[in-house]
């Protein structure tokens, strides 16, 4: 019998604004999932204790009247806490949702798998990574109820299985580069390559067979890319340079870049850049 996939938790929050040390926390859902199997879910809303910004409830439909009663951050934060445990906790931005809750003392060592940061390695060429575009590029349904937490945690989900269903794909050999970037340890993905080169080690038993090519030809094949189109989006980072780049000249066929070289810009660029949330 094969070895079970481990736990995960996906987790969203709404929060009243961006910015964990002034706004506050508006709902919280989180989903326990192993596999694609849900083992339990957790969703309630939160007080606030302070008026909620106008663009924040067209945004999100939660008014002030859904908020009369309803428990503040301190009565379930336990609650919250003993439902996340110590699993990893899976989310798009994640970094974003767990700055909140760090910021009140907790999942304050849980490894992290941030879909954005994923979604730009496994899906270099898309316009935009918001989790609505990331979800249709992957042929999931986006319901309309987006920026609610169990919905939008749901969606994670959903996207993140996706991914990990091509990171399934990819062949072994690859998935050691991958594993062995030089990146700093506290760089989500790192973690997460390593502990995916780990299973599949002990699941198949597979030692990878030599590839010719380089290794970002070797990616682009995976990928089903042509790898002068993977080393041409995937250099460039934000959503914002992704929408500036213009279609190659055919004439100046940019040349095939390393993988692990870009890997490394993307790196940089997620611990450099402030925590945001694409919508």
């Amino acid at each position: 019998m094969g070895k079970k996939p481990p736990v995960r938790v996906a987790l969203d929050l709404e929060t009243t604004g961006l910015q964990a040390e002034h706004d506050a926390i508006l709902e919280v859902a989180a989903i326990k999932f192993q596999g694609a199997t849900v083992l339990d879910t957790l969703e309630t809303l939160v007080a606030p204790g302070r008026p909620v910004p106008y663009r924040v409830q067209r945004l999100t439909g939660i008014t002030p009247q859904q908020l009369s009663g309803v428990p503040q951050f301190e009565s379930i934060a336990q609650k919250l806490q003993q439902f996340i445990g110590d699993l990893p906790i899976v989310g798009h931005s994640i970094p974003f949702d767990v700055g909140f809750l760090r910021r009140r003392g907790l999942v304050r060592n849980n490894a992290l798998v941030d879909t954005f940061e994923l979604a730009t390695v496994l899906l270099p060429s898309l316009p935009s990574y918001n989790l609505g575009q990331v979800a249709a590029a992957l042929g999931i349904m986006v319901a309309p109820e987006r920026h609610r937490a169990m919905v939008d945690t749901e969606l994670a989900m959903q996207v993140f299985l996706a991914l990990h269903q091509r990171l399934q794909a990819v062949d072994l050999a690859l998935l050691k580069d991958l594993a062995n970037l030089d990146a700093p340890h506290n760089w989500p993905l790192l973690a997460f390559f390593r502990q995916e080169l780990r299973f599949r080690q002990e699941k198949e038993g597979l030692r990878g067979v030599p590839i010719r090519g380089s290794l970002g030809d070797r990616f682009a094949a995976q990928l089903g890319m042509d790898p002068r189109v993977l080393s041409f989006a995937i250099a460039h980072e934000s959503d914002a340079q992704v929408n500036a780049v213009q279609t190659p000249q055919v004439e100046t066929t940019p040349p095939a870049l390393n993988i692990l070289e870009q890997m490394k810009n993307i790196v940089e660029g997620y611990l450099n850049r402030p925590i945001r949330r694409p919508l």
